[in-house]
């Protein structure tokens, strides 16, 4: 096959309504270019930079949908055939890499390489945690601002009653000498109201 039926081919597999492309929305097909893209990211990353509201959530169902795995597949065997990169290459590559580096004594390089062929294998796995919204992330002004909302609203459902409602109440329940009086049908009433 020559490069030129290689391109019409690949262009065939982006604009065929049958790809499995084809049947990504705009989202979804954000989070393949982000996920199958150079720059490593995970399911979740992905799916958060492809603006989905529950990433973790999100990034998990999307992989085992047929049609997105479909195009992850795709995306994948073109870039493999654009770069001549298998995952088996890519293996053998970072096996050499460590193994030079462990008889020059560079362990670094030699760790690094170990822990690149574990990631690629799927068994080392990088997990980041992206806070928003947390009282790491505001200001001093805004603390202070969302203490007094916070205060505010308590303030609208909080009844202050006078330290002497609280006299002399026995452990029974029943009030003596606190000044407080109960009418014929059991209700407490204050001796100020004049109702």
């Amino acid at each position: 096959m020559t490069a030129k039926t290689n391109k019409a081919n690949l262009d065939l597999l982006i604009t065929d309504p049958e790809s499995a492309q084809s049947k990504l929305n705009e989202m979804q097909k954000k989070f393949v270019d982000l996920f199958c893209g150079t720059d490593d990211l995970s399911q979740t990353e992905s799916a958060r930079l492809a603006g989905y509201k529950y990433p973790s959530l999100s990034g998990h169902q999307l992989l085992r949908k047929p049609h997105v795995v479909a195009c992850i597949e795709d995306r994948r065997k073109e870039i493999s055939h654009r770069y001549k990169v298998t995952l088996d290459r890519s293996f053998r590559d970072l096996k050499y890499i460590r193994d030079r580096a462990m008889e020059d004594g560079s362990w670094t390089a030699a760790l690094k390489a170990e822990e690149l062929r574990l990631k690629a294998a799927g068994l080392l796995v990088s997990k980041s945690e992206v806070r928003t919204g947390t009282i790491d992330a505001m200001s001093e002004d805004e603390i202070r601002a969302e203490l007094s909302r916070l205060s505010e609203e308590a303030s609208k459902n909080t009844i202050v009653l006078p330290p002497e409602a609280f006299e002399d109440i026995t452990e029974s329940g029943t009030e003596s000498g606190s000044g407080l009086k109960s009418d014929d049908s059991g209700e407490t009433l204050n001796p100020d109201d004049s109702n």
